[in-house]
């Protein structure tokens, strides 16, 4: 967990290894939420693809 005003790249990691990271880092407040999944120059290097 981060420490509240510090900004952190967010991960996730699948059982598979499959890694996704944030694009920038991302400033942490009490409840913080960040979605991949709205576009994917959210992900660190546009590395992602849309599931269909």
């Amino acid at each position: 967990m981060g420490t509240i005003g510090q900004a952190y790249y967010i991960v996730v990691i699948h059982r598979n290894h499959i890694e996704t990271w944030s694009a920038n880092p991302v400033m942490i407040q009490p409840v913080t939420n960040y979605d991949f999944s709205t576009a994917d120059h959210l992900a660190y290097g546009s590395n992602q693809k849309k599931w269909k």
